[in-house]
């Protein structure tokens, strides 16, 4: 039993665990799971120097207690209390974590010196209304939907990001994309507060976008809505769950010329 590689206590629901003591013992374990109890420490998992992944959903979890896990690659934290993103989350080669339905209100100091080789995080379900001081260049899919996020000018160093959900925030302004994002192919922006299609014009520069989310939003309800996004976005397939027709795609290419040529006769008639 010493030999043991993998420990799943989710099970036990009736049992209700306060502890995970009895772990210390078992050395070699790589991947526990030990969701849908009541633990509130973490810290018994520091005499498992082995651990790879760690599920630990459904807990009441406030602080991430445990040390450096040199080979810990998967952490799923989601339906704790958590309110900070502490020391306890950083190991030298995490590359998921889950914080999602926790009690986060603020994100700041994630850099590439602490997770270097982070690639997903999911922080949907929280209560985070700033995020400051962020540059994971490794980090390819980013999950905050279910926040309260008003702006988005902190995510320019995300240079790596595929996916992208901020859905159901209060986002009206799209600045922080840049063309060194050449990677990014997936947004949801669906029930935020966008109303004008110049900030949809902000996302031209995304080589990659193919699809754009953004049902119920009031940019929605403009005549002509699909038209005029995919006569800035030249690049999607799909907008709101449907994939761009020809028909579309043609109408939009004519927006988009009768645009230009109004700009250049507005550049023409201006004095110099």
């Amino acid at each position: 039993m010493l030999g043991l590689v993998a420990c799943a206590l989710n099970h036990y629901a009736m049992l209700s665990l306060t502890n995970i003591c009895i772990l210390e013992r078992y050395i070699h374990l790589r991947i526990v799971d030990v969701s849908n109890n009541q633990l509130s420490s973490l810290s018994p998992l520091d005499f498992l120097p082995n651990l790879l992944s760690l599920k630990a959903d459904k807990n009441i979890i406030e602080e991430v207690d445990i040390k450096p896990h040199p080979f810990l690659q998967y952490i799923s934290l989601s339906n704790n209390k958590i309110e900070n993103i502490s020391e306890g989350l950083s190991h030298p080669l995490v590359r998921h974590i889950d914080l999602s339905t926790n009690k986060i209100k603020e994100l700041s100091q994630l850099n590439e010196e602490t997770y270097s080789k982070l690639t997903v995080l999911k922080l949907q379900e929280n209560a985070i209304e700033t995020i400051k001081d962020i540059n994971l260049p490794s980090l390819t899919s980013l999950s905050l939907g279910y926040n309260k996020m008003t702006d988005l000018q902190w995510i320019s160093n995300l240079v790596n990001l595929e996916v992208f959900e901020i859905n159901n925030n209060s986002i009206d302004k799209l600045d922080g994309f840049n063309k060194d994002m050449k990677k990014l192919k997936y947004i949801d922006l669906k029930e935020n507060v966008i109303e004008e299609f110049c900030e949809i014009e902000k996302l031209a520069c995304l080589p990659a976008l193919t699809v754009l989310l953004l049902a119920d939003n009031p940019i929605t309800k403009e005549a002509d809505f699909r038209v005029e996004v995919l006569s800035f976005l030249t690049t999607l397939f799909t907008l709101n769950y449907s994939e761009v027709t020809e028909e579309e795609r043609n109408e939009a290419n004519e927006v988009s010329k009768e645009r230009q040529e109004a700009q250049n006769t507005q550049k023409e008639e201006t004095p110099s």
